[in-house]
């Protein structure tokens, strides 16, 4: 029953995931709203059920210190990338330029991890068991989101190779706090190199 329950969802989200590429972009904001708050509250009943946990799935006590390695080590090879492709990421949307508050990065990355780390990542483990498969699907998901954006081969190669990365480290060293500063930062980043 979670297999099937799992293969609906996950095929649920790749058809959200796919409209976002037809809308235009304030359309699809509208989507990315809806879609944050049907996996939000989906979320929030897979913690009622147990079959997500605070200890297992967002908090895992215990090497944390190689976590934050793990997921540093991300953080400075994508800063590398960064470097070297800083004129292809210009002229971004307004959400990673300066003109957004700062609490709206830490809401949308936040929003980002819950559901391509915690809730997809949760649900591709239920029906597949390779680590290294279920991080390439998770980071072509997470890749492909972001082909609305401009110069979208670039930032979807970009996004589905850090993608790929954080899915493989998280599920190694599940602490959704460690991972959502690692993609934080990222942003943050990448808004110095905009301007």
């Amino acid at each position: 029953m979670k297999m099937t329950s799992a293969v609906i969802e996950i095929i649920t989200l790749i058809i959200v995931i796919l409209g976002l590429l037809f809308f235009d972009f304030a359309t699809s904001n509208y989507v990315v709203l809806i879609s944050i708050l049907v996996v939000g509250s989906r979320l929030g009943w897979l913690f009622y059920k147990r079959e997500l946990t605070l200890k297992a799935n967002i908090q895992k006590e215990g090497r944390i210190f190689s976590g934050w390695m793990r997921y540093g080590t991300i953080l400075l090879l994508a800063f590398g990338l960064l470097f070297v492709f800083q004129d292809d990421i210009k002229g971004l949307p307004i959400w990673l330029t300066d003109q957004e508050p700062v609490w709206f990065t830490f809401f949308h990355v936040g929003a980002q991890e819950a559901i391509f780390r915690v809730y997809l990542l949760s649900r591709l483990q239920t029906i597949l068991d390779s680590r290294a498969v279920i991080a390439v699907l998770g980071g072509l998901l997470f890749g492909v989101v972001h082909f609305i954006l401009p110069g979208a081969l670039i930032v979807v190669a970009f996004t589905s190779i850090l993608g790929t990365a954080w899915c493989y480290v998280y599920q190694r060293y599940p602490n959704f706090i460690l991972v959502w500063l690692s993609h934080t930062l990222l942003n943050f980043a990448i808004k110095s190199l905009v301007q």
